[in-house]
């Protein structure tokens, strides 16, 4: 409900390096675009190049992303998102109340890096 639209969530997957962190958006991007994604948890904010996936509605964060769920997200019920591309901006709230335990159980699930 404090979403735009064209937000449509967080994904993590198993990864080479551990897990990607992943946010999934409604229209897709074409390929060439060239997405800068901001993620705020409480005081704490974070700009990231994002790599548009083959399906285009998924933005890829670079590692250090992942590096900010482990650490920075851990106990926050929320993040806000901004995507910036092209002169458009999608903004965003994602609720991320068990993220805890959603590290944990991909930890256990994901091959070793």
């Amino acid at each position: 409900m404090r979403s735009d639209i064209g937000v449509a969530g967080l994904m993590l997957r198993c990864s080479e390096a551990g897990f990607d962190t992943i946010l999934v958006v409604v229209t897709p991007y074409p390929p060439s675009a060239a997405p800068q994604v901001t993620i705020a948890s409480g005081a704490d904010s974070r700009t990231f190049a994002a790599s548009v996936l083959p399906t285009g509605a998924a933005l890829a964060l670079p590692a250090a992303a992942s590096d900010f769920a482990r650490t920075v997200w851990r106990g926050k019920v929320e993040l806000s998102v901004s995507i910036s591309d092209r002169g458009a901006t999608l903004n965003g709230v994602i609720p991320i109340p068990n993220l805890d335990a959603a590290l944990r159980t991909l930890s256990a699930s994901c091959p070793a890096p």
